[in-house]
């Protein structure tokens, strides 16, 4: 996994990923980091706002690798989940 700073502009590195990650390890680094980022397991209000930063980073990341649309990342019209 990488040890630097998230960027709006690197998925991969949000994540953790190496350039060419299947959607397979792109959905599993995004279920380990939500452990981690979701603002509900956080109990302070600092927490869950530097939480809540990091999640929409990684779900943003998660979003552009798969192709999602929206802000939901939940399948479209007609798809399930």
């Amino acid at each position: 996994m990488s040890d630097h700073t998230p960027s709006w502009s690197d998925p991969h590195g949000d994540l953790g990923l190496q350039r060419g990650a299947s959607d397979e390890e792109i959905k599993s680094a995004f279920r380990r980091l939500a452990l981690l980022h979701h603002p509900d397991v956080h109990a302070t209000s600092a927490g869950r706002m530097s939480a809540q930063f990091h999640f929409n980073k990684i779900t943003a990341a998660r979003n552009r690798l798969l192709g999602h649309r929206g802000t939901g990342g939940t399948a479209g019209p007609g798809g399930g989940a």
